[in-house]
């Protein structure tokens, strides 16, 4: 696999920020297709972008879990940009990271590398604010991304906004400047999640959601799970013993993986 990690200027955010890329080399694509010939080799790859949580950033993931051979196995690109405190929001005192991530990023991605822009090639997920980021670009976008994870993920943004649950005083006022004194429907996961559930079957993104028995965000995990499962989404729910930390992710992001692109998963 090859590994870029470097800056690239968004017109959105009008400035450098900073962005990890792995990309598998051309041996390593046809390696993963000979291994399952359905799997053709096509001119460009299929990506997933991998979205950091609100205490890390764009190195976190190949930093503190195997992304890099979970990639090299897929024979997929791993797109993982970097977006500061903003909950991949276009923020109310600040800059237009949702509009980075949802649409810039994706085109600025395909004119550097050999990464496909097509909806069936285009997969996202992150970790906690990461979680919602990911959610957030796959409900508001449902015909850019096939399938969407999240992990130990913030889900219940309005909630959360009107009752102040926030360990951290400061982290509430830091909040006001993203969302507001209160979040839009466009920032509301449960909303957003009835929108998409309209659209024809074959642009409904697949959901999948995990969660800790013992993270803090379990019980919203639980809320949105009891509202999907309402809607006509191919949804899977897993919990299983686990805090708020990289040794769940790592095996999160693994079954993830093989809920994207396992056939027997996705049959």
């Amino acid at each position: 696999m090859a590994f870029f990690k470097g800056e690239v200027h968004s017109s959105a955010l009008d400035m450098d920020t900073g962005i990890n890329v792995i990309m598998p080399q051309d041996f390593e694509r046809a390696s993963v297709a000979a291994k399952d010939p359905a799997r053709k080799v096509t001119g460009r790859c299929k990506v997933l972008y991998l979205l950091h949580g609100l205490t890390d950033g764009c190195g976190a993931w190949s930093r503190f879990t195997s992304i890099e051979r979970y990639a090299r196995e897929r024979g997929i690109a791993v797109v993982m940009p970097e977006v500061q405190h903003s909950f991949y929001t276009d923020m109310k005192y600040g800059m237009k990271y949702f509009t980075y991530v949802a649409q810039e990023l994706p085109s600025l991605m395909a004119s550097m590398f050999q990464i496909s822009t097509a909806r069936e090639d285009s997969y996202i997920a992150g970790l906690s604010m990461g979680g919602y980021g990911a959610l957030k670009c796959a409900l508001t976008y449902p015909e850019r991304y096939c399938a969407v994870a999240g992990f130990s993920s913030a889900l219940d943004i309005r909630c959360r906004l009107s009752e102040g649950i926030w360990d951290d005083p400061q982290f509430s006022v830091e909040l006001k400047g993203i969302f507001g004194d209160s979040a839009a429907q466009t920032d509301d996961l449960f909303y957003l999640a009835q929108c998409a559930a309209q659209q024809p079957q074959e642009l409904r993104p697949r959901v999948y959601t995990a969660c800790g028995t013992r993270d803090m965000l379990h019980g919203e995990n639980l809320a949105f799970k009891e509202h999907m499962e309402s809607l006509p989404f191919d949804y899977l729910y897993e919990e299983w013993d686990g805090d708020h930390e990289w040794s769940f992710w790592d095996t999160a992001v693994q079954r993830a993986l093989s809920f994207f692109f396992d056939e027997a998963r996705q049959a």
